[in-house]
């Protein structure tokens, strides 16, 4: 089993990476607003992860990926830049 730190470790090298990425894109395409992008890849990441363990431990619920789905892209669309 992996302790907190090599989970962080792991998390930090992979997963921040991309969605680092991903941030970075939209960032470029300046649909991105103000926002400190190591951060909002760190939580972006967690509620990520954390929706994966609720669709794996749920699975008696078959709408819980779409709502996952909605959540997380509500999330990112509230990060978008406004006019």
């Amino acid at each position: 089993m992996l302790g907190w730190e090599e989970w962080r470790r792991i998390d930090a090298e992979y997963g921040i990476g991309l969605m680092l990425d991903l941030l970075s894109g939209m960032r470029h395409e300046q649909k991105l607003g103000n926002y400190d992008d190591k951060l909002v890849a760190t939580l972006f990441l967690a509620a990520v992860s954390e929706a994966g363990l609720q669709i794996a431990l749920n699975r008696h619920q078959p709408d819980l990926r779409r709502q996952s789905e909605r959540i997380l892209e509500a999330f990112l669309d509230g990060l978008r830049k406004r006019p």
